[in-house]
């Protein structure tokens, strides 16, 4: 298996809102989460998607998710990073779908 050099860890970073009435995790909180973790990983974002705004963690279907699915499959990017895991998705089939993607 081939390994990765400092180089080529490339990520896209993905932030979503909750659907709920404000007690999930700001943007501010996720893009600070977002920048440390990238940076202790040396990982370079080279893509800021905007966050999908009151999108439900239940699909996959959503404009920025898309994206950055869509970069990673065309090779532009190694990862997807969020700032918490529950903003990639609830859902264990999704997460599942992911992981085999990735």
């Amino acid at each position: 298996m081939a390994s990765l050099n400092v180089a080529t860890l490339k990520a896209v970073a993905y932030m979503r809102r909750s659907q709920d009435s404000g007690t999930g995790v700001s943007e501010e909180l996720q893009d600070d989460a977002i920048r440390t973790f990238a940076e202790a990983k040396g990982y370079t974002v080279t893509k800021w998607l905007p966050p999908d705004l009151d999108a439900s963690s239940w699909t996959l279907d959503r404009p920025a998710m898309k994206e950055a699915l869509k970069i990673v499959r065309s090779r532009g990017a190694n990862a997807i990073v969020v700032g918490k895991l529950s903003r990639l998705t609830r859902r264990p089939a999704d997460w599942h779908w992911l992981v085999e993607t990735m």
